[in-house]
């Protein structure tokens, strides 16, 4: 007897194939049958597994005898190999630990992917705040070249970008409109 959603969804599979060619329209009924076959495998299969650790998995977990404990302290995560605080444990940092592979490490100390991550807020500046907005202002007001822009506003007196609009906010105006009242912006030619 033959599922008849089963099946529908099979040749609905099997129409991608042929549409996207992996198959040939001729097989049609053949790639359908495979599909099917191969759906009510899966359908066979239990839902749940049991993941109990067996007895040298435990052995593992409690062979741990680092000095240090997985963490998250002041939104940076410590590494319970060497107690170093990260925004994020990484395959990279692992590696100085004798290539541990990052899910061995989290099996070993009974962590899981988010636990790898500290809670550090990350904001990015936007608008007004970004120097690299700033900078494309001042280079189009100014028509210059980026690479002419940074030394530009440096020889207006500033130290850099930031210097510059973090003077600006003191004084309650843009970094352009203070850029502007040291140096007029030029006036552009008529074509």
């Amino acid at each position: 007897m033959i599922d008849k959603k089963t099946w529908d969804d099979a040749f609905n599979l099997a129409k991608a194939q042929v549409r996207h060619g992996n198959a040939d329209y001729s097989d049609l009924r053949s790639v359908t049958e495979e599909i099917y076959k191969q759906m009510i495998d899966i359908k066979d299969v239990p839902d749940t597994y049991d993941v109990t650790p067996t007895s040298a998995q435990n052995k593992r977990l409690a062979s741990s005898d680092s000095k240090f404990k997985h963490e998250v302290v002041n939104g940076k995560v410590r590494c319970a190999i060497c107690g170093k605080l990260f925004k994020s444990i990484s395959q990279n940092h692992l590696n100085t630990h004798e290539n541990i592979l990052r899910d061995d490490y989290m099996i070993k100390y009974g962590v899981n992917d988010k636990e790898m991550q500290g809670t550090i807020e990350r904001h990015a500046k936007t608008g007004d705040d970004n120097s690299l907005t700033i900078l494309s202002y001042v280079m189009k007001e100014y028509n210059l070249k980026r690479a002419e822009a940074k030394p530009f506003v440096i020889k207006q007196g500033f130290t850099d970008l930031v210097d510059l609009m973090a003077q600006a906010k003191e004084k309650g105006i843009s970094a352009l409109e203070l850029l502007k009242e040291k140096v007029p912006v030029p006036k552009k030619k008529k074509e």
